[in-house]
């Protein structure tokens, strides 16, 4: 399945609740996603490989890459969502080059130490706050 975004920048949160596992159907899209699970498990299957995502991660997938969740255990399942186009990070590649930022946008997960979850999530709450544009500043905070 192919899915895609109507523009070049999106956040969201996501809550579920599942009486037991749920199973996403496999998809691809043009865009990168971000992924921070805030509460819950999954596993995440990227091109065939298996990543265990815990509370307090960070998943990363790359436009292009096939890829599936699996939420396990029962319970709410709480996630921020990141998607963006490839044009929203040239400025990011002009400025730190090519490698970096290809090195940071490969398919990963990234456990955030509990101690800094706080502030993580306290981004990502601004920037989901900010993305409702709130005000005539707010499209410049969320680029």
């Amino acid at each position: 399945m192919f899915k895609d975004m109507p523009n070049d920048f999106r956040i969201q949160k996501v809550k579920k609740n599942f009486a037991s596992t749920h199973n996403a159907s496999a998809h691809v899209h043009p865009f990168h996603e971000i992924f921070y699970l805030a509460n819950g498990e999954c596993n995440v299957i990227i091109n065939n490989k298996i990543y265990r995502f815990m509370k307090g991660d960070i998943v990363i997938v790359p436009s292009g890459e096939i890829h599936r969740t699996n939420y396990v255990g029962k319970g709410t399942h709480e996630r921020i969502i990141i998607s963006f186009r490839e044009d929203v990070i040239h400025w990011i590649k002009a400025f730190a080059g090519d490698a970096i930022v290809d090195e940071c946008f490969k398919a990963q997960v990234i456990s955030i130490p509990e101690k800094r979850r706080d502030y993580v999530e306290g981004l990502m709450n601004k920037l989901l706050f900010e993305s409702e544009e709130q005000d005539v500043l707010s499209p410049a905070f969320v680029r």
